[in-house]
């Protein structure tokens, strides 16, 4: 901390705050401060990343979040939105999936490529064919349970036939 820290802001602060009437050597301090910053930016800023890689300090690892770590995220925060829609709050995920809702319908096709906010050919397909899926589950089953929380569970039962699947165009 002592090696890589503040860098003698702290001291700058303190050496500017000194009265110059009672102190009458203030510039000196001034000056001396300075040069103490000066070199502690330039050398021990310069030597410390040698000097992590010698001491083979461990660095964090950032990494990606999982797919299973990203769906449970993002189901929670839908939950708790959809919470918070029946409790009728507008909390921080109304405000989160108002933002969402502007960046991707405005900043993100103003400010990035085509190619990039648009979805994949791949990942179209991907939700065509779980879509049928579903369909054909509630084909079989003729009742589907979504529980949001543990308190709200919503059923549709069916009279799904197997015309289910025209009814919704892939």
């Amino acid at each position: 901390m002592s090696y890589g820290g503040l860098r003698g802001a702290v001291a700058f602060a303190l050496v500017v705050l000194l009265d110059g009437q009672q102190v009458k050597a203030k510039d000196y301090f001034v000056a001396t401060t300075i040069v103490v910053v000066f070199f502690t930016v330039m050398f021990q800023g310069l030597t410390i990343k040698p000097l992590v890689n010698w001491l083979k300090v461990p660095r964090s690892t950032s990494r990606k979040p999982t797919i299973n770590e990203e769906i449970h995220e993002r189901a929670f925060d839908h939950i708790l939105t959809a919470v918070e829609d029946i409790a009728g709050l507008q909390g921080y995920h109304h405000w989160r999936d108002k933002w969402e809702q502007f960046d991707k319908n405005y900043l993100s096709k103003l400010l990035l490529r085509k190619s990039v906010y648009r979805k994949s050919e791949l990942w179209e397909a991907y939700q065509k064919i779980n879509i049928r899926d579903a369909i054909s589950v509630i084909d079989q089953v003729g009742c589907v349970c979504v529980c949001v929380c543990v308190c709200v569970c919503v059923c549709v039962w069916g009279g799904c036939s197997s015309s289910s699947q025209s009814r919704v165009k892939l």
